[in-house]
């Protein structure tokens, strides 16, 4: 098909194109757009297209041609190919004009399709399915576009790999049986078994199985089967597991889950085991299976208390193994019994208490509310407490007990009741007279009386009692703030306090009332400490003379403008709160200023130049100041509440000019008339001080004064003594100064008798003083003496000197505190002294302290050697005093020894073998090591032979041993043998040889070697022990008996002394070997029927083989007829046998034998080649073995044919249902561990679905619900199938509920839930929880109910459950919907008087998302919105009274609105508080 577009052109009323084609033919499209296609082109043609206008019946001009190339043809000539390996195909074609690629589909009667494509003529199909018929076709591909396909042609793959290929094994003889379904084209069927081992197994059949006859035990084979079709094989069939028989489970252990006495067991894995069986017997006898089909599994109903003995059987495909050794497994402790409780009035708290059981460790008990919350307590006793219940709750007491880590079962509920809640909603108020307050409250259940109690903010309490809902407080403190709180009291106990709410009484009087005058206009202010609560003050000030004045404030003072001079007037304060008066402050004295003083006199007194001035007192002066003003203009001042004061800093020969004003409270009078005052005469100046170095005598010198009669010259130590001298001149001496004293010298002038100020002190130093507290101490290391002294003034250096008992000295200097003598003398005693350095002087020496050295080393130090553990000893001659030693042996490999002893030797007792220690010894005195001994050699033993070998002769028993030689050049060497279970004797070698051969010994021993190096004096330790084994000794009494049915042969002999394992060996006269390992005393090898067999024995170890036992020789079980072949009767259970004739007697007997398992036997007779058994058990697996009169087989055990009986019916069968998860189980008894079973459910339209399994359930997990189903269940082997069982109906769980949907009634708190019904379902359960725990549910047979009382502020998820009888199905998808917000609580308000704006805040609401606070009088509503805790309302007129409620809004609600609450506006600020 090809298109032709173009573009319009004016007044065109259609378009027509033609395209021409090369060979002439014509196409044409019309069109009232601008394109148009052509439907009939042909292929790999070239068209010229061409379009003209039609406008009112009239045709344009043709457009210019423009070229249309059509695809190309189909390909011909194509066939087909089939390439047997991998079912490939290959199609090929003859080539086509314009061809740029091919494409080749081949299309399978499954309608799956394949493609390959290619620019030459062929390609191939590589992933063709088998057993498959193709229709192949080809396209050819030109510049993108696809011709028509070529016509089909038919392309068959090769046959499929059978199909549902399984395995089955007969438990004994290890005989495998594949089968499969039978496919198309099959001619003939190949089956591989490959064991993990690498060896495999083939058979054939053209039937849809085989059987393996010869499989090893415990090995795990891949079995594959192909199809052999028209000489082509088909890809094998996925591998399919084929098993033998496993063993016993090892490492069995068991541990207890801790829920409900659940006991787990585990075991290490055994090969092979498809399943684990393991049984759990009590004490009691009673007995607990699981099985599994991993590595443990769990008892689910152990009894508590209990001890079981666990064991484990491996069971592998029907077979069971021997059980695992007993196990303990212990459960935990029964729950406690005889529990009581009681409660303790005191914060609701109760114990709970209980009769102990046995293994307890300890008992958790836990008590639940009505409201769901819980409290626990625990103990190892008896008994425990609970301290925090709530109040007014009826608790359930459950305890547990804990053993070992683990709960019991809780027991039994025990009722338990708390004590009454606190009141609610407790409100205060006031009576103003009296300050009397009421408190009130909401009754509370189970409350027989109410206490309340008022605290006020210093700690004093009032109370009050009432049987109804309020009480009052009738002497309460003045300006308090009370926190009231009331209990309830239940059955003689109080609850806990309700929350504190706030009751204020009226203001106290102010406090700290004083007052104070301003000097200018005698103006006098009143000031006091603020008081809670006060809205105003008011003060009154009356005089002497009874003339009163007054002033107010709202702050803390207050001004009298117009007092009265010289007056004394009382001040009391009021204050007013909420327009009530306190009484009156106690009174405040205010005086008015005084006069000036009169009468002022002056005086001189000689010490300091210090001049009085007195005068007669004035009415009510607080103080007087004096002012002296020189005639150099300085003034001088003293002050007085007397009359009179002194200058004590005037000038020396001075004159000046006294006033005097007086003082009454900071106010200042008018000045006395001027009174003159002469000071005396000035102290000397330039005072200097000079130091003579011997004897400390110090000199004083100045410059003269005027006016002066003598100088007095004082030098003042700093330890406070003073020393004097005099002179009429310039100059004195001091001559009994004290050393390393610094003195302030001062000179004063003597002047009528009276003393100048001394002159400005001048500093005169001493000579420094001796130092004190010199101590010694010795440091150990060289005799290093140090000596320390308490460093004194004026010191520039000290200097140390050790005198020592021969007369020798040492000497030492320092700056600092401490000096030390570097070459002392050990053993010395040393009288140390020091002096002190100043200034180019030496002090006096202190006194001798004694230094004494360390020890000197000790003499003549010898060294010996234990052998045995190469202990050495050191000894010495002892050194003067009673010291200590430390002796040090240091190795040439740089390890050290040491001991030490107060004595003259001591021992080291851990010294290495083979090494050349130096011996040196220390003394040790008061701490100190002296320098260390000449060094002295020991050298210890010799170390132990490594490295010691064996060998052993096999054949004559004589052992080679060989070790490392010594490193010590002529060491010899003891070999030391010791026989292991035999006499404890040991036989000694010597040797100066590193081998040594011991003969003489005996099959089937076992002994043990250590050797030792010796030098002559000492024998190193013993060496590592190592243990050799002798041969085996030669088994005996070597036995063989056959088995005829399974033609093995079982070689039995007595154990061999010393032998680890046997290995027997038979040898059949036609030349078939073969062999066995074992050990333990028999093992059994498969024998070729009718020969004659020599066998032999050998017992072995790891090394050694013994010698073989005696040949003996045997004849193999006769052959019994073969090509034995059996076929089971489905029906009849019936087994036709046929075999091959025995070759001679024509007169034989055949009997044909099925052995079971379980030991049972059927048979049939006949003189022929074939009969058939009868009366097989079902669900069994045969042996099949054929005898005859004339072979003498007298017991035929069994044989390595099986083949399996038809399946029983399943018996016993009933259909369990888990209704949440719709799964039904359905469960039959046991009768076979042999068979399959097929279980099929058939819903009520006939549509089967069905599950197989080989153990005794099944589960369906996809059932449709609310569905009747009727199950059934079938049992199976490869060939037959049995009875159905008896039909079982059930319906499944109800379908989930869909559309759900809630509508919210915000001013009840109740939510309406709707939901489509759902399929088989006769009733409906709605559950909603909120997101804080609470939870609400409804029922109904219809499709809506109501949830009830829900809880404010939660986010509820709510879930639909469909049911019907006995039966809730699946939850259906979770809806939510959030409920209103709760009411906001504790509301503040806080009003500032003067802007009218109201600050109002609450605590959070559960569930509001914003508020709105509204402020409502009589007239006019304001609001302020937020979505915090509080809000300004601005704007509020003074002198009225609004109510105040807050909005919280929700997510779907507005409502939820606080109490209202009423504020009147008129003072400064208020504070209300809500509940």
């Amino acid at each position: 098909m090809g298109t032709v577009s173009w573009t319009a052109v004016a007044r065109a009323d259609m378009y027509l194109a033609t395209a021409t084609g090369d060979d002439g033919h014509t196409h044409t499209c019309s069109s009232n757009s601008t394109d148009c296609s052509f439907t009939d082109l042909h292929c790999a043609e070239t068209y010229a297209v061409t379009v003209v206008t039609m406008d009112r019946g009239c045709y344009s001009d043709p457009s210019p041609d423009v070229e249309l190339r059509t695809g190309a043809c189909p390909p011909t000539n194509v066939t087909t190919s089939l390439q047997c390996d991998g079912n490939m195909g290959t199609v090929s074609w003859t080539a086509v004009a314009r061809a740029d690629m091919y494409l080749a589909t081949a299309t399978g009667d499954d309608g799956h399709t394949h493609t390959c494509s290619s620019n030459s003529t062929d390609c191939s199909f590589t992933d063709l399915h088998c057993a498959e018929t193709y229709a192949v076709t080809v396209v050819t591909m030109d510049r993108d576009c696809y011709s028509d396909p070529s016509p089909d042609v038919e392309l068959r793959t090769g046959a499929c790999p059978p199909t549902n290929v399984t395995t089955s094994l007969q438990c004994d003889g290890n005989m495998g049986t594949v089968s499969w379904t039978a496919v198309a084209r099959a001619d003939m069927y190949l089956a591989t078994a490959t064991g993990d081992d690498g060896h495999t197994h083939t058979c054939s059949s053209n039937s849809t199985d085989c059987s393996f006859p010869d499989l090893h035990c415990a090995e795990t084979y891949a079995v594959t089967v192909v199809t052999m079709d028209r000489a082509c094989y088909s890809d094998p069939s996925p591998d399919v597991e084929l098993r033998t028989g496993a063993c016993p489970p090892t490492n069995v252990t068991t541990s207890l889950q801790c829920d409900g006495n659940m006991g787990t067991v585990s075991w290490t894995a055994v090969a092979r085991a498809d399943m684990y069986l393991a049984t759990a017997t009590g004490d009691d006898g009673h007995t607990h299976t699981c099985s599994s089909n991993s590595t443990d599994c769990s008892f689910t109903d152990l009894h508590c208390a209990e001890t079981y003995a666990v064991t484990v059987v491996s069971m592998d495909r029907g077979c069971y193994s021997d059980p695992s050794p007993d196990v303990e497994l212990r459960t935990g402790a029964c729950p406690p019994t005889n529990v009581t409780t009681s409660l303790q009035c005191d914060g609701n708290m109760s114990t709970v208490s209980w009769t102990a059981v046995a293994r307890a460790d300890m008992y958790l008990a836990t008590a639940t509310g009505d409201d769901g919350h819980t409290h626990t307590c625990s103990s190892n006793s008896t008994d425990c407490s609970f301290t925090d219940l709530h109040c007014a709750e009826t608790y359930a007491v459950t305890v547990v007990t804990m053993d070992r880590g683990c709960y019991s079962d809780p027991s039994p509920d025990v009722e338990l009741r708390t004590g009454a809640c606190p009141p609610t909603n407790v409100t205060t108020s006031l009576q103003c007279d009296g300050n009397m307050g009421t408190v009130s409250w909401t009754a509370v259940a189970r409350a027989d009386m109410y206490l309340a109690t008022a605290t006020g903010d210093d700690g004093h309490t009032h109370t009050c009692s009432s049987n109804s809902t309020d009480c009052s407080f009738t002497d309460l403190h003045c300006a308090e703030t009370y926190a009231v709180t009331v209990v309830t009291m239940d059955r003689g106990c109080y609850s806990d306090p309700s929350p504190d709410v706030e009751l204020r009484t009226g203001a106290c009087p102010p406090t700290n009332v004083t007052t104070s005058l301003q000097c200018d206009g005698n103006m006098g202010t009143v000031s006091w400490t603020a008081v809670a609560r006060a809205d105003m003050y008011l003060a009154t000030a009356t005089g002497d003379d009874g003339h009163t004045h007054t002033c107010s404030s709202n702050s803390t003072d207050c001004s009298f403008p117009d007092l009265h001079c010289a007056e004394t007037y009382a001040v009391t304060v009021v204050t007013m709160d909420r327009a009530c008066y306190s009484d009156p402050s106690p009174d405040v004295e205010l005086r008015t200023g005084a006069c000036p003083p009169t009468n002022v006199t002056t005086s001189l007194q000689c010490d300091g130049n210090m001049g009085t001035v007195s005068w007669t007192a004035v009415a009510r002066a607080d103080m007087y100041l004096a002012t002296a003003t020189g005639d150099d203009g300085h003034t001088h001042t003293c002050s007085s509440n007397s009359t009179d004061c002194s200058f004590t800093d005037l000038h020396c020969a001075e004159t000046y000019a006294v006033t005097v004003v007086t003082m009454d409270r900071a106010c200042y009078s008018d000045p006395s008339p001027d009174v003159e005052l002469r000071t005396g005469a000035c102290p000397p100046t330039n005072v200097t001080t000079s130091l003579q170095c011997d004897g400390n005598m110090g000199t004083v010198s100045w410059t003269a004064v005027a006016r002066a009669d003598m100088y007095l010259a004082t030098a003042t130590g700093d330890d406070g003594h003073t020393h004097t001298c005099s002179s009429n001149s310039t100059d004195c001496s001091f001559t009994d100064l004290h050393c390393a004293e610094t003195y302030a010298v001062t000179v004063v002038t003597m002047d009528r008798g009276c003393y100048s100020d001394p002159s400005p002190d001048v500093e005169l130093r001493t000579g420094a003083c001796p130092p004190t507290n010199v101590t010694t101490s010795l440091q150990c290391d060289g005799n290093m003496g140090t000596v320390s002294w308490t460093a004194v003034a004026r010191a520039d250096m000290y200097l140390a000197t050790a005198t020592g008992d021969d007369g020798h000295t040492h000497t030492c200097s320092s700056n600092s505190t401490d000096c030390s003598f570097t070459d002392l003398h050990c053993a010395e005693t040393y009288a140390v002294t020091v002096v002190t350095m100043d200034r180019g002087c030496y002090s006096d020496p202190s006194p001798d302290v004694e230094l004494r050295t360390g020890a000197c080393p000790p003499t003549n130090v010898t060294t010996s050697l234990q052998c045995d553990g190469n202990m050495g000893t050191v000894s010495w001659t002892a050194v003067a005093g009673e010291n200590m030693y430390l002796a040090t042996a240091t190795g040439d490999d740089g390890h050290t020894h040491t001991c030490s002893s107060n004595s003259t030797d001591c021992s080291f007792t851990d010294l290495h073998c083979a090494e050349t220690y130096a011996v040196t010894v220390v003394t040790m005195d008061r701490g100190c090591h002296s320098d260390p001994s000449p060094d002295v050699e020991l050298r210890t033993a010799l170390c132990p032979p490594i490295d010691l070998e064996g060998m052993v002769s096999c054949s004559t028993n004589i052992l080679s041993l060989t070790w490392d030689a010594s490193p010590v050049y002529g060491a010899n060497y003891i070999l030391h043998s010791q026989k292991i279970g035999g006499a404890n004797t040991t036989t000694s070698y010597p040797t100066s040889n590193t081998s040594l051969f011991i003969t003489g010994l005996q099959c089937g021993e076992r002994y043990e070697f250590q050797v030792v190096t010796s030098d002559g004096t000492c024998n190193s330790s013993l060496s590592r022990p190592l243990e050799m084994d002798t041969a085996p000794c030669q088994p005996t009494h070597l036995a063989a008996h056959v088995d005829c049915g399974t033609n093995r042969g079982n070689i039995s002999w007595f154990e061999s002394v010393g032998a680890s394992y046997y290995v027997a060996e038979v040898t059949g006269g036609h030349g078939h070997v073969a062999s066995c390992t074992s050990n333990d005393t028999s093992c059994a090898v498969k024998l070729h029927c009718g020969r004659t067999y020599s066998a032999t024995l050998v017992a072995s170890t790891d090394s050694c083989n013994s010698t073989l036992h005696a040949t003996i020789e045997f004849d193999s079980a006769p052959c019994l007829p073969g090509n034995v072949l059996a076929e089971l009767d489905c029906i009849s259970n019936m087994l036709a046998v046929q075999w091959q004739p025995t070759t001679g007697d024509a007169d034989d007997t055949y009997t044909a034998l099925a052995i079971g398992s379980d030991g049972y036997q059927a048979s049939c007779n006949s003189t022929s080649n074939s009969c058939s058994i009868p009366n097989l058990q079902c669900g069994q697996t045969y042996e099949v073995a054929v005898t005859s009169s004339s072979i003498n087989c007298s017991i035929i055990a069994g044989s390595d044919y099986r083949v399996q009986s038809a399946p029983c019916k399943p018996q016993n069968t009933t259909v369990d249902l888990e209704c949440s998860t719709n799964v039904a189980t359905v469960i039959w008894d046991l009768t076979s561990t042999s068979q399959n079973y097929t279980v099929t459910a058939t819903d009520m339209s006939g549509t089967n679905t069905s599950c197989s399994t080989n153990e005794t359930s099944c589960s369906f997990s996809q059932l449709s619900c609310g569905e009747m189903y009727t199950f059934s269940v079938m049992g199976h082997t490869n060939v037959c199938m049995s009875e159905v069982s008896s039909p079982m109906q059930m319906l499944t769980a109800p379908c989930v509920s869909t559309n759900i949907a809630s509508s919210l009634d915000c001013g009840t708190d109740m939510a309406f839930i709707t939901w489509n019904s759902a399929v088989g379902a006769t009733a409906y359960t709605v559950q909603a929880e909120g997101n804080h725990g609470h939870k609400s549910s409804c029922s109904d047979t219809g499709t809506q109910c109501s949830l009830k009382n829900l809880a404010c502020g939660q986010e509820y998820s709510v879930v639909v459950v469909a049911m019907h009888t006995g039966c809730p199905g699946p939850g259906s998808q979770a809806v939510t919907f959030t409920t209103a917000p709760c009411s906001p609580q504790s509301v503040e308000t806080q009003l500032d008087c003067t802007s009218g704006r109201l600050n109002v805040s609450w605590l959070p609401s559960v569930g509001a998302t914003r508020y709105h606070a509204m402020v409502q009088d009589r007239s006019n509503v304001m609001m302020c919105d937020t979505n915090t805790t509080s809000c300004v309302v601005p704007n509020l007129s003074c002198g009225n009274a609004y109510n105040v409620t807050i909005v919280a809004q929700g997510q779907s609600c507005n409502r939820s609105h606080s109490a209202a609450n009423e504020i009147s506006t008129g003072k400064k600020t208020r504070k209300t508080l809500f509940n």
